[in-house]
């Protein structure tokens, strides 16, 4: 079942009049527990760049979501030459892949999980690569390769207490000078 998809991938893209052109087809799908079932992530947003992307980096994800990759000496951030769209069932489409290098990156705005890959081969004879990645949720992996994508998700952080609300041990008055009303212990739950 995999190797007609192997090679498919390795066989690179088809060619339309003259030029070599591909729509690169992602599935990106999340899975929460282990053995838990896979969902298509949602609120997927995507950008290619054509040509030699060494001398950028991942300047952040506010700055992946626009298009943009940083330069590593500080200079002017590259711009993506595309978008991709969605499709009806959810798949991230790179459309009409003309050029390698392509650096294709995804970003999830609802968990801000993002991805980059490189990709070297577009071949005459496929008009479009479809590929899937699923994303282990559960793994407490923040930054990992799979499938030939970096992968990066956010780590969780608990949100702080409100400073501003004190915190009021059940046993003390509510106030200090009148013990005659103490504070009601909260009723436990289930």
């Amino acid at each position: 079942m995999w190797l007609p998809a192997l090679a498919l991938l390795l066989a690179g893209c088809g060619k339309d009049s003259g030029t070599v052109q591909c729509d690169f087809r992602l599935l990106v799908q999340l899975q929460e527990k282990s053995e838990g079932e896979l969902t298509p992530a949602p609120g997927l947003i995507g950008f290619y760049f054509y040509g030699d992307t060494t001398l950028y980096h991942n300047g952040g994800y506010e700055q992946l979501t626009r298009g943009e990759l940083a330069a590593r000496d500080g200079g002017a951030a590259l711009r993506a030459n595309g978008e991709a769209v969605r499709d009806g069932e959810g798949v991230l489409v790179f459309p009409g892949l003309t050029e390698v290098p392509v650096t294709l990156l995804f970003c999830d705005t609802v968990r801000k999980i993002y991805a980059l890959r490189l990709v070297n081969v577009l071949e005459p004879g496929i008009d479009a690569l479809h590929t899937r990645l699923n994303i282990e949720l559960w793994s407490n992996r923040l930054t990992f390769l799979k499938s030939q994508w970096i992968v990066t998700i956010p780590p969780v952080v608990e949100p702080e207490p409100d400073p501003e609300e004190p915190i009021v041990d059940p046993q003390e008055p509510a106030d200090p000078e009148n013990p005659e009303h103490p504070v009601e212990p909260a009723e436990p739950t289930e």
